[in-house]
């Protein structure tokens, strides 16, 4: 008996549903070397991670419930473009979501973690209703 896998296994893209509770269990920081921490999120039924410096992801904990605000008042994310590197070697990318959408320009830094990222909102504002 082979354990070769065919190639219609190999290409299986069935969906399933995974409980929350068992995503929540891998949501939160995990220190990634002395100078990087790796953050993964939730939204929805989709885990998200990023590398972040020690300084960008104590400002990001600061600044944690404004963003929270935002997000709810935009809604689920629909798409997320990637725009541009902007000539201070920023990525720009366009977060499309279910309410408005925000311009995120992302810097990193030479040892990959994220440095620096900022988000203008372009699509209805906080004062709109969803």
């Amino acid at each position: 008996m082979s354990n070769e896998s065919t190639e219609e296994e190999a290409h299986d893209n069935r969906e399933f549903s995974i409980d929350p509770g068992v995503l929540d269990r891998y949501v939160g920081e995990y220190r990634w070397g002395e100078y990087a921490i790796f953050e993964v999120t939730r939204d929805g039924s989709r885990l998200f991670g990023q590398v972040l410096s020690p300084a960008l992801a104590a400002s990001i904990r600061m600044q944690l419930p404004a963003l929270q605000f935002l997000a709810q008042r935009l809604g689920a994310i629909v798409a997320v473009e990637y725009r541009e590197t902007a000539v201070e070697r920023h990525d720009v990318f366009e977060l499309k979501r279910e309410h408005g959408s925000a311009r995120w320009r992302i810097a990193l830094a030479p040892d990959g973690t994220i440095a620096n990222a900022s988000a203008v909102v372009t699509g209805r504002g906080i004062g709109a209703g969803p």
